[in-house]
C-alpha cells in the first residue's frame, strides 16, 4: 500500500477446539515483524500518509471534519449498510440542500446506491444537542472568567 516492504507480519499455529486441529493465522505487532523496509517500491500513499492514516485508525488522533460548506457533520458519518464515509450534498436548484448520501461504492464499484437524507434536520438536532449539552460548562466558565478579570483589576 505504502511501497514498503514487509515479511514476518503473520504467525500460523494450530489450535484445537473440541478435540479438532484447526489452522490459526495472528498478526503480530510490528515489533516483532522480520522486516520492514518503507520506500522498498512505489506505493498508492507515501509511507506518511500511511502511517498518519494509521495514527487515525488507532484513535491516536482526532478526526477532523470537512470546514467547507455548511454541513455540520461532513467527514464525520457513516453509512450503516456498508461502513464507508457519506459525503455531503448540495442540492436544489440554488444548490443550497443539504444532503448526506452513501455513494461511495456506486462511484468506486457500480454497486447500488446506500442511503441519502436530508442534512438540515439532522445538522440541526445535533447542534442543539451540542449547545444542550455544554450550556452548564459555558456558563460556568464564563462566570469563572468574570471572577478572575475581576480579581485582577479590582
Amino acid at each position: 500500500m505504502a511501497g514498503a516492504y514487509c515479511y514476518g507480519k503473520t504467525e500460523h499455529l494450530t489450535g484445537y477446539e473440541s478435540g479438532t486441529a484447526r489452522h490459526i493465522c495472528k498478526r503480530k505487532p510490528r515489533e516483532q515483524w522480520l522486516a520492514l523496509i518503507p520506500g522498498a517500491h512505489e506505493g498508492y500513499v507515501s509511507w506518511e500518509e500511511f502511517e498518519h492514516i494509521q495514527r487515525l485508525v488507532r484513535g491516536e488522533q482526532p478526526v477532523r471534519a470537512v470546514k467547507n460548506g455548511q454541513a455540520l457533520l461532513a467527514g464525520l458519518l457513516r453509512c450503516r449498510r456498508c461502513g464507508r464515509k457519506l459525503t455531503v450534498r448540495y442540492t436544489g436548484s440554488g444548490h443550497d440542500v443539504l444532503r448526506y448520501s452513501c455513494i461511495r461504492g456506486w462511484l468506486d464499484n457500480c454497486e447500488p446506491r446506500c442511503i441519502a437524507f436530508g442534512g438540515i434536520t439532522v445538522d440541526e438536532a445535533i447542534g442543539r444537542e451540542v449547545l444542550r449539552v455544554l450550556q452548564p460548562t459555558a456558563i460556568e466558565a464564563s462566570v469563572r472568567a468574570h471572577e478572575r478579570t475581576c480579581q485582577a483589576t479590582g
